[in-house]
């Protein structure tokens, strides 16, 4: 039995995210005391690599995503999920 055809691009665009790595896992993967920004951190990272800004990449500590882009709206969405954590660890750690 085929898949239907409007299957195939949703499924390709969550593999190319999952292969270049979601910027928001990656940057809330580092260890506390190292003092990197942690509030919307994924969106912040995926911004400033559409900018090529690389004084801002190089302070979070990890490399941005191949395609920042297409990696935006779902890293926005997972950094307004775990704000309740990264606002609080932002504040008093």
């Amino acid at each position: 039995m085929k898949a239907p055809r409007r299957l195939h691009v949703p499924g390709l665009l969550l593999l190319l995210i999952s292969v270049s790595g979601c910027a928001t896992t990656s940057t809330l993967n580092q260890p506390l005391h190292e003092r990197k920004p942690l509030v919307m951190s994924g969106v912040r990272l995926d911004l400033a690599a559409l900018r090529n800004d690389a004084a801002i990449t190089e302070r979070f500590g990890v490399s941005p995503p191949a395609y920042p882009l297409l990696d935006l709206p779902f890293s926005a969405a997972l950094d307004l999920f775990v704000l309740g954590y990264t606002v609080p660890v932002a504040l008093f750690y």
